[in-house]
């Protein structure tokens, strides 16, 4: 491409004059190149889903066994609700190798596996507390878990229980609540972002 040096209007090939200004300074330039502006994109932080979900998984269940052995040490399982919530939280962003702690998937996943696990760990723990009562009589722990449906149809069985699993939801609520309002800032803050570009 030619250019005038003067005007810098551009000069048809073959011209010995600028056709806006008359000059007769010419030179020959390089091709503009387009460079697209940069656009910061913002990573949406869930990092690999499936193996996020898997270590939550596995991260929710060894919160089910502390909450096990908490439950078989007479101690107020209700901190294990805490624990279930962070590990399932902290498995998610190990396996899916996302640091983004305001991950939607990794709070809605940490939050279903806490409410799952607490469940099984104290259906568990009372299953295992009864067959440490019944062992004498021969009775195995499969046979008690079988029967704990009709167990838990028992008053006294089943205050008890509402009473364990209403602790451990209020812990785990209490802990995942921060992570809830911080999630939401973010997504705000990153529509708002986006909505500006």
């Amino acid at each position: 491409m030619r250019k005038c040096t003067v005007c810098g209007n551009i000069v048809e090939e073959g011209a010995n004059f600028c056709t806006a200004c008359g000059a007769s300074g010419i030179v020959e330039v390089e091709e503009p190149t387009y460079v697209s502006p940069v656009v910061p994109t913002v990573d949406n932080g869930h990092g690999n889903i499936p193996m996020g979900i898997l270590g939550a998984v596995l991260f929710a269940l060894l919160g089910g066994v502390v909450y096990f052995l908490l439950y078989q040490m007479d101690i107020i399982a209700g901190i294990s609700g805490l624990i279930i919530y962070t590990l399932a939280a902290f498995g998610y962003g190990l396996f899916a190798r996302s640091k983004n702690k305001t991950s939607l998937v990794r709070l809605i996943a940490a939050i279903v596996l806490t409410i799952v696990v607490i469940y099984l760990a104290e259906y568990l723990s009372v299953a295992y507390a009864v067959y440490d009562e019944l062992d004498t009589f021969g009775v195995s722990f499969s046979e008690v878990v079988e029967a704990m449906p009709e167990l838990l149809e028992e008053p006294d069985v089943s205050e008890a229980v509402a009473e364990d699993l209403a602790f451990a939801y209020i812990f785990a609520f209490i802990t995942c609540i921060g992570t809830v309002v911080a999630t939401v800032k973010a997504r705000n803050t990153q529509k708002k972002f986006q909505q500006e570009q």
